[in-house]
Order: structure tokens, then C-alpha cells, then sequence
């Protein structure tokens, strides 16, 4: 009976424990005011996922630079998972095929 008691009282301080922790992590969260549109550039391929993935990865990484190079953001709010909105919009050119991605979002640090 003793050792029952024991593991609840554990497994309820352990739980308890991890809540807090986790509420303190989204709470530091900082956001930028502004909304950045990044367009990445064009991707060709002969097979639609492996286009659509390059174009994708094209505008993320174009994304990341645009807020990095902005002075008042700089690289800590440059980590597109900590975004908050992020929008990705990609589009086929119908003339060469090609396809293009739009990234919105607005940026936000972890810490």
C-alpha cells in the first residue's frame, strides 16, 4: 500500500513538473510586428513532388535570408519553425512548366 501511494505522489509530481516547464517555453516567445513574403526562384523538373519540394525549399531558404538581412530582426528571428502564419503558396507556370512557392509569415524567436 505504501509503495502504491509512493508511485502516484511520484507520477503526479512528474507530471506536474512537466506542465510548468512547458508553459514557461511558449511564454518567452517574441514576435515581430511586421509579415514577411519571400518568393523563391523557379524549379524545372520532369516529376511534380520532386519540383513542388525544390520549389518549396527555394522559398523557405529565400524566407530565412530576407528576415536575417533585416536589421532590426536579424538571424534570431530567421528559423522559420518558430513562425507563426506561415503560409506556402506554389503555383505551375503553364508555358515552361516550371513552378514557383510564396512563403508568408510572420518571424518569431524561441527564447
Amino acid at each position: 500500500m505504501k509503495t502504491r501511494t509512493t508511485v502516484i505522489a511520484s507520477t503526479a509530481t512528474l507530471l506536474l513538473s512537466t506542465l510548468l516547464m512547458s508553459g514557461n517555453a511558449s511564454a518567452a516567445q517574441q514576435c515581430a510586428n511586421l509579415v514577411f513574403k519571400s518568393q523563391g526562384t523557379q524549379a524545372h523538373g520532369a516529376f511534380y513532388r520532386a519540383k513542388k519540394r525544390r520549389a518549396e525549399r527555394r522559398a523557405k531558404r529565400q524566407w530565412k535570408y530576407d528576415v536575417a538581412r533585416t536589421p532590426t530582426l536579424g538571424s534570431r528571428y530567421a528559423d522559420l519553425d518558430n513562425a507563426k502564419n506561415v503560409v506556402i503558396n506554389c503555383h505551375l507556370k503553364n508555358s515552361d512548366l516550371s513552378m514557383s512557392c510564396t512563403v508568408v509569415a510572420q518571424p518569431c524567436t524561441d527564447d
